[in-house]
């Protein structure tokens, strides 16, 4: 099931997928003018290319004045193959444990 459909299906009224290759300024400014002043729970894989995406996405959009919170998943994981991990850390009280303070 895609990370997408696993975030809806946790509870997360609106999600956005966006590969960890493709974050640039631009990416950044157009998520944060499509969520206003909504917190924006960041997702990416737990590898390396996921943390610096992560990063470098928040970064962006916290200089854009957009809140933005990182959800931390297990290491070597995504959104998918944490939901089907027992227990599973994708489960709506999970992702609230998860999302970095």
């Amino acid at each position: 099931m895609p990370d997408g459909l696993i975030a809806t299906q946790a509870g997360f009224a609106t999600a956005t997928v966006i590969s960890a290759s493709t974050v640039n300024d631009r990416t950044a400014q157009e998520l944060a003018a499509h969520a206003g002043d909504r917190l924006v729970i960041v997702a990416f894989d737990a590898d390396d290319a996921g943390r610096t995406a992560s990063e470098r996405l928040t970064v962006t959009l916290r200089t854009l004045g957009t809140p933005c919170k990182v959800l931390r998943l297990p290491s070597g994981h995504d959104l998918t193959s944490s939901y089907h991990q027992p227990p599973a850390a994708a489960t709506p009280p999970a992702i609230k444990r998860g999302i970095a303070r």
